[in-house]
C-alpha cells in the first residue's frame, strides 16, 4: 500500500513540473490502446491532441521486482500506440545501476522499439526544460 502511495506522488509532482514548464497535458489516465495481452494500456498522462506524447511513471524505492519488468511493459506500451510516441520515466532510488543504464541506453535498440523510450527521472526534467521532450 505505501508503495502505491509512494508512486502516486512521484506521478503527481512529475506531472506537476511538466505543466509548471509551461506543457498542458490531457486528463491523467489516458487510454493509448491495448497491449500484448488483450488488455486496455494507460498512460500516467499525456500531450493534448491525438498526437500527445504518453508518460508512464515507474517507481522503484527499494529492493523489488518492478525493474524486473521494465522490458514486458516496454513491449507492451510499444504494441498499444498508434501514432504516438512514449517515455517510460525511472523514478526513486530503488533501481539498480546496471539495469537503469541498461534500460536507458540498450534496451530500445535490442527489441527494436519505436515508439518508446526509457528515461531516468532526471533526464526527462532536464528534456522538458530544454524542450528537447514535447509531452
Amino acid at each position: 500500500m505505501l508503495a502505491n502511495k509512494v508512486g502516486r506522488v512521484y506521478k503527481d509532482t512529475l506531472r506537476d513540473f511538466v505543466e509548471e514548464c509551461g506543457v498542458p497535458l490531457a486528463n491523467e489516465r489516458v487510454r493509448v490502446g491495448t497491449g500484448v495481452d488483450g488488455k486496455p494500456v494507460y498512460a500516467d498522462f499525456a500531450g493534448l491532441g491525438a498526437q500527445g506524447t504518453c508518460v508512464f511513471v515507474r517507481t522503484q524505492t527499494g529492493v523489488g521486482t518492478a525493474e524486473d519488468k521494465i522490458p514486458f511493459i516496454a513491449l507492451n506500451i510499444e504494441h498499444a500506440l498508434s501514432n504516438r510516441f512514449a517515455y517510460i520515466v525511472l523514478c526513486g532510488k530503488g533501481w539498480s545501476l546496471c539495469k537503469k543504464t541498461y534500460f536507458t541506453q540498450r534496451l530500445a535498440g535490442e527489441v527494436n522499439l519505436k515508439k518508446v523510450r526509457v528515461l531516468s527521472e532526471a533526464d526527462f526534467r532536464r528534456g522538458v526544460v530544454r524542450n528537447e521532450i514535447c509531452v
